[in-house]
């Protein structure tokens, strides 16, 4: 549970005690990846194939940056002890149900889908944007969003309901990232470069380990 900035944790099976938020955010990264070891973390690159998704201000292809972000992150998972699957291995069309069949098929720990926004009309929005479909899995998406956006220091947008499909269909913990507005040149910039993907995927990572800490 969590209550302003305490998050509530398991202390053994009869007994709870809170943790405060800032002092998770300040734990180093070998410390966090005690709690990903072992995990099956089910990773979805948005789109792909024919279904390019959105479109960047300089006609960057969604499709091009969920795969590399999704890649980048399978690779630190798997040097932390996780086992990462991806939903696609190429830029191949692969149906919305058949992504959120991979997560139920391994039994998925968490699947996340990773997405680019645009919004061409007003190229200035920015910013990030986590959904969940099951209330119990609200707790990840707000994780998930708080270490991202300290990471990459963009700005926070929204922790949202959405009924999305590989939301829908999926069983387990799952949510569906938003990570940044490619219509917005200076984001689209930045994912140009590998350093700025390794800032999301460690934001990431960390949102994934304090929900593992806490859940």
């Amino acid at each position: 549970g969590q209550e302003d900035d305490w998050l509530q944790i398991a202390l053994s099976d009869t007994e709870t005690g809170y943790i405060n938020q800032h002092v998770l955010n300040s734990f180093p990264d070998h410390t966090l990846s005690h709690y990903l070891k072992g995990k099956t973390i089910v990773i979805d690159p948005g789109h792909g194939g024919h279904d390019v998704g959105a479109i960047g201000a300089n006609g960057t292809f969604e499709k091009d940056l969920t795969f590399i972000t999704a890649i980048e992150l399978q690779k630190s998972l798997e040097t932390l002890g996780a086992h990462a699957v991806l939903t696609r291995q190429k830029d191949e069309f692969v149906s919305l149900s058949s992504r959120a069949t991979v997560a139920n098929t391994y039994h998925a720990d968490v699947f996340i889908s990773i997405h680019y926004n645009s919004f061409p009309d007003v190229p200035s929005v920015q910013g990030i944007d986590t959904y969940y479909y099951r209330d119990e899995d609200k707790v990840l998406a707000e994780q998930i969003q708080t270490s991202v956006v300290k990471n990459v220091q963009d700005q926070k947008r929204n922790v949202s309901y959405g009924n999305f499909q590989v939301l829908r269909q999926s069983h387990q913990p799952s949510v569906l990232v938003e990570l940044g507005f490619i219509s917005h040149e200076m984001t689209e910039q930045n994912l140009q470069t590998k350093s700025y993907h390794q800032k999301l995927v460690q934001g990431i990572i960390k949102g994934l380990a304090t929900y593992f800490i806490i859940r």
